[in-house]
């Protein structure tokens, strides 16, 4: 697999519906992926670690990948601000760290499955009038 800098890598571990993402970085020219993790911590007690490819991929199947023009030094900088963040699935989970280093801070899956989690509400509540 050929990546650039600042590439968000999207992955999946087998039998898991969402998506996992983090950012390609180099280091002394080794391939890094720098990720939010949410059963793993850093020495300052958050969970944003940075993994070389092959503990990445070596639990995770590569799904895709979204160039963007950051470089290692603005990863870095953004990672060293957040670096005692602890995972949150609502506000700092793996989207929020990679779309934080563009300054988009969101979570795409997470916007959908809650869209989708209202929708389904919405009909079960439809439903359940309908045969009253």
């Amino acid at each position: 697999m050929l990546f650039e800098v600042g590439d968000i890598i999207s992955a999946k571990r087998a039998n898991q519906i969402v998506t996992h993402k983090g950012i390609f970085l180099t280091i002394n020219n080794k391939g890094y992926i720098m990720h939010a993790a949410r059963l793993t911590r850093n020495v300052y007690g958050g969970n944003l670690v940075i993994e070389p490819m092959e503990i990445f991929f070596s639990t995770r199947k590569f799904i895709s990948r979204m160039p963007t023009e950051l470089t290692n030094d603005e990863i870095i900088n953004y990672a060293l601000k957040n670096i005692n963040v602890k995972f949150d699935y609502l506000t700092q989970n793996c989207e929020h760290f990679v779309y934080g280093c563009l300054n988009k801070r969101h979570s795409p899956q997470l916007v959908g499955y809650s869209i989708l989690g209202i929708f389904i509400l919405y009909l079960l509540i439809h439903l359940q009038k309908k045969s009253k």
